[in-house]
Protein backbone atom coordinates (compact mmCIF):
# COMPACT_ATOMS: atom_id res chain seq x y z
CA UNK A 1 0.00 0.00 0.00
CA UNK A 2 1.47 3.33 -1.04
CA UNK A 3 2.40 5.85 1.65
CA UNK A 4 3.07 8.66 -0.80
CA UNK A 5 1.77 12.01 0.53
CA UNK A 6 -0.82 13.45 -1.81
CA UNK A 7 -2.01 16.62 -0.07
CA UNK A 8 -1.19 18.92 -2.98
CA UNK A 9 -2.74 16.58 -5.54
CA UNK A 10 -5.94 16.28 -3.52
CA UNK A 11 -6.27 20.06 -3.37
CA UNK A 12 -5.53 20.76 -7.02
CA UNK A 13 -7.12 17.64 -8.52
CA UNK A 14 -10.36 18.21 -6.62
CA UNK A 15 -10.41 21.99 -7.12
CA UNK A 16 -10.23 23.02 -3.48
CA UNK A 17 -7.24 25.27 -4.02
CA UNK A 18 -3.67 24.56 -2.95
CA UNK A 19 -1.87 22.97 -0.02
CA UNK A 20 1.05 25.32 0.62
CA UNK A 21 3.62 24.94 3.41
CA UNK A 22 1.28 22.78 5.47
CA UNK A 23 -1.63 25.19 5.06
CA UNK A 24 -4.94 24.93 3.23
CA UNK A 25 -5.33 27.77 0.74
CA UNK A 26 -8.82 27.54 -0.73
CA UNK A 27 -9.86 29.04 -4.06
CA UNK A 28 -11.35 32.52 -4.05
CA UNK A 29 -15.04 32.37 -3.20
CA UNK A 30 -14.76 28.73 -2.15
CA UNK A 31 -17.51 27.01 -0.16
CA UNK A 32 -14.95 24.59 1.31
CA UNK A 33 -15.17 24.71 5.15
CA UNK A 34 -11.60 25.88 5.57
CA UNK A 35 -11.31 25.89 9.37
CA UNK A 36 -8.80 23.68 11.22
CA UNK A 37 -11.38 21.23 12.57
CA UNK A 38 -12.98 20.67 9.14
CA UNK A 39 -9.59 20.22 7.48
CA UNK A 40 -8.64 17.66 10.13
CA UNK A 41 -11.84 15.71 9.43
CA UNK A 42 -11.30 16.04 5.67
CA UNK A 43 -7.96 14.26 5.88
CA UNK A 44 -9.20 11.69 8.41
CA UNK A 45 -11.92 10.49 6.04
CA UNK A 46 -9.49 9.57 3.26
CA UNK A 47 -9.19 5.86 2.57
CA UNK A 48 -6.60 4.04 0.45
CA UNK A 49 -7.50 2.40 -2.84
CA UNK A 50 -6.84 -1.04 -1.39
CA UNK A 51 -6.15 -3.86 -3.79
CA UNK A 52 -5.14 -1.53 -6.60
CA UNK A 53 -1.77 -1.40 -8.29
CA UNK A 54 -2.11 2.34 -9.00
CA UNK A 55 -2.87 5.22 -6.65
CA UNK A 56 -4.85 6.75 -9.53
CA UNK A 57 -7.51 4.04 -9.37
CA UNK A 58 -6.84 2.76 -12.88
CA UNK A 59 -7.76 -0.83 -12.02
CA UNK A 60 -10.96 0.00 -10.11
CA UNK A 61 -13.35 -2.97 -10.46
CA UNK A 62 -16.56 -1.24 -11.47
CA UNK A 63 -18.44 -4.41 -12.28
CA UNK A 64 -17.84 -5.85 -8.81
CA UNK A 65 -19.02 -2.64 -7.15
CA UNK A 66 -22.04 -2.43 -9.45
CA UNK A 67 -23.12 -5.96 -8.61
CA UNK A 68 -22.86 -5.23 -4.87
CA UNK A 69 -24.86 -2.00 -5.18
CA UNK A 70 -27.50 -3.75 -7.31
CA UNK A 71 -27.88 -6.46 -4.67
CA UNK A 72 -28.52 -3.76 -2.04
CA UNK A 73 -31.08 -2.07 -4.30
CA UNK A 74 -32.87 -5.39 -4.84
CA UNK A 75 -32.91 -5.89 -1.06
CA UNK A 76 -34.49 -2.46 -0.59
CA UNK A 77 -37.12 -3.30 -3.20
CA UNK A 78 -37.89 -6.61 -1.54
CA UNK A 79 -38.38 -4.89 1.82
CA UNK A 80 -40.24 -1.77 0.65
CA UNK A 81 -41.65 -2.44 -2.81
CA UNK A 82 -39.97 0.77 -3.98
CA UNK A 83 -37.27 1.43 -6.55
CA UNK A 84 -34.15 3.35 -5.50
CA UNK A 85 -32.66 6.63 -6.63
CA UNK A 86 -28.95 5.94 -7.04
CA UNK A 87 -26.66 8.81 -6.08
CA UNK A 88 -23.03 8.39 -7.10
CA UNK A 89 -19.92 10.50 -6.70
CA UNK A 90 -16.63 10.75 -8.56
CA UNK A 91 -15.04 7.35 -9.23
CA UNK A 92 -18.25 5.76 -7.94
CA UNK A 93 -19.98 7.19 -10.97
CA UNK A 94 -18.19 4.65 -13.12
CA UNK A 95 -19.81 1.82 -11.20
CA UNK A 96 -23.14 3.63 -11.06
CA UNK A 97 -23.61 3.51 -14.82
CA UNK A 98 -23.22 -0.28 -14.64
CA UNK A 99 -25.73 -0.91 -11.83
CA UNK A 100 -28.85 -1.09 -14.09
CA UNK A 101 -27.26 -4.11 -15.80
CA UNK A 102 -27.79 -6.06 -12.58
CA UNK A 103 -31.14 -4.76 -11.28
CA UNK A 104 -34.48 -3.53 -12.61
CA UNK A 105 -35.12 -1.31 -9.60
CA UNK A 106 -33.18 1.90 -10.31
CA UNK A 107 -35.64 4.81 -10.44
CA UNK A 108 -33.01 7.39 -11.44
CA UNK A 109 -29.28 8.11 -11.34
CA UNK A 110 -27.89 11.33 -9.89
CA UNK A 111 -24.19 11.49 -10.66
CA UNK A 112 -22.31 14.08 -8.61
CA UNK A 113 -19.16 14.98 -10.56
CA UNK A 114 -18.74 11.53 -12.14
CA UNK A 115 -15.43 10.72 -13.78
CA UNK A 116 -17.15 10.63 -17.16
CA UNK A 117 -20.30 9.21 -18.71
CA UNK A 118 -20.82 6.17 -20.97
CA UNK A 119 -20.62 6.49 -24.73
CA UNK A 120 -23.63 5.69 -26.89
CA UNK A 121 -22.13 2.43 -28.14
CA UNK A 122 -21.71 0.88 -24.68
CA UNK A 123 -23.82 -1.80 -23.03
CA UNK A 124 -24.54 0.30 -19.97
CA UNK A 125 -25.88 3.16 -22.13
CA UNK A 126 -28.20 0.76 -23.96
CA UNK A 127 -29.48 -0.75 -20.71
CA UNK A 128 -30.21 2.65 -19.13
CA UNK A 129 -32.01 3.80 -22.27
CA UNK A 130 -34.02 0.58 -22.54
CA UNK A 131 -35.10 0.92 -18.90
CA UNK A 132 -35.87 4.63 -19.35
CA UNK A 133 -33.78 5.70 -16.36
CA UNK A 134 -33.66 9.50 -15.91
CA UNK A 135 -30.16 10.86 -15.29
CA UNK A 136 -28.82 14.09 -13.79
CA UNK A 137 -25.13 14.95 -13.61
CA UNK A 138 -24.01 17.75 -11.26
CA UNK A 139 -20.77 19.73 -11.57
CA UNK A 140 -19.36 22.44 -9.34
CA UNK A 141 -17.14 25.46 -9.82
CA UNK A 142 -13.51 26.09 -10.89
CA UNK A 143 -13.85 24.09 -14.11
CA UNK A 144 -14.40 26.77 -16.75
CA UNK A 145 -12.61 29.29 -14.53
CA UNK A 146 -9.97 26.93 -13.14
CA UNK A 147 -6.24 27.53 -13.16
CA UNK A 148 -5.06 26.54 -16.64
CA UNK A 149 -1.62 25.68 -15.24
CA UNK A 150 -3.18 22.79 -13.31
CA UNK A 151 -3.63 19.55 -15.23
CA UNK A 152 -6.92 18.86 -13.45
CA UNK A 153 -8.65 21.87 -15.02
CA UNK A 154 -8.56 20.39 -18.52
CA UNK A 155 -9.30 16.94 -17.12
CA UNK A 156 -12.52 18.16 -15.46
CA UNK A 157 -13.55 19.98 -18.59
CA UNK A 158 -13.13 16.71 -20.49
CA UNK A 159 -15.03 14.61 -17.94
CA UNK A 160 -17.90 17.07 -17.88
CA UNK A 161 -17.98 17.11 -21.68
CA UNK A 162 -18.59 13.35 -21.76
CA UNK A 163 -21.72 14.02 -19.67
CA UNK A 164 -22.86 16.68 -22.14
CA UNK A 165 -22.24 14.23 -25.00
CA UNK A 166 -24.15 11.50 -23.16
CA UNK A 167 -27.06 13.84 -22.50
CA UNK A 168 -27.31 14.98 -26.11
CA UNK A 169 -27.30 11.40 -27.40
CA UNK A 170 -29.54 10.01 -24.64
CA UNK A 171 -32.21 12.67 -25.09
CA UNK A 172 -32.13 12.34 -28.88
CA UNK A 173 -32.80 8.62 -28.43
CA UNK A 174 -35.83 9.28 -26.22
CA UNK A 175 -34.15 9.27 -22.81
CA UNK A 176 -34.15 11.90 -20.08
CA UNK A 177 -30.80 13.36 -19.08
CA UNK A 178 -29.50 16.73 -17.98
CA UNK A 179 -26.19 18.23 -16.89
CA UNK A 180 -26.44 20.79 -14.09
CA UNK A 181 -23.50 23.19 -14.16
CA UNK A 182 -23.99 24.79 -10.75
CA UNK A 183 -22.30 28.15 -11.53
CA UNK A 184 -24.74 28.59 -14.42
CA UNK A 185 -27.51 28.07 -11.85
CA UNK A 186 -26.05 30.86 -9.73
CA UNK A 187 -24.59 28.37 -7.21
CA UNK A 188 -20.86 29.09 -6.95
CA UNK A 189 -17.76 28.13 -4.98
CA UNK A 190 -18.20 24.35 -5.05
CA UNK A 191 -15.26 21.97 -5.30
CA UNK A 192 -15.40 18.24 -6.05
CA UNK A 193 -16.84 17.45 -2.61
CA UNK A 194 -20.08 19.38 -3.11
CA UNK A 195 -21.95 17.54 -0.37
CA UNK A 196 -19.37 18.74 2.21
CA UNK A 197 -19.34 22.36 1.13
CA UNK A 198 -20.98 25.07 3.20
CA UNK A 199 -23.82 25.50 0.68
CA UNK A 200 -24.65 21.80 0.43
CA UNK A 201 -28.21 22.50 1.58
CA UNK A 202 -28.78 24.69 -1.47
CA UNK A 203 -27.47 21.97 -3.79
CA UNK A 204 -29.57 19.34 -1.98
CA UNK A 205 -32.68 21.45 -2.57
CA UNK A 206 -31.82 21.69 -6.27
CA UNK A 207 -31.46 17.92 -6.45
CA UNK A 208 -34.74 17.40 -4.60
CA UNK A 209 -36.53 19.67 -7.07
CA UNK A 210 -35.07 17.70 -9.98
CA UNK A 211 -36.27 14.44 -8.39
CA UNK A 212 -39.79 15.79 -7.92
CA UNK A 213 -39.95 16.87 -11.55
CA UNK A 214 -38.34 13.86 -13.21
CA UNK A 215 -38.70 10.69 -11.13
CA UNK A 216 -41.85 8.62 -10.92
Amino acid sequence: MSTKPLEQRWYTQFRIGRWENGTSVANEGSQFPNDDKSIDQFFRQMTPDTGMTSDMGADFDGEMVAEAVAASIDDVYEKTGKNSILVTHSQGGRAGWLVPKYTDHVAAIIAVEPGGAPAADTEEYAVMLQKKIPVASYFGDYIDNGDTAIQATAAWQGMRQTCYDFTESYNAAGGNSTVIDLPKEGITGNDHFIFQDLNNDIVAEHIENWIQQNVQ
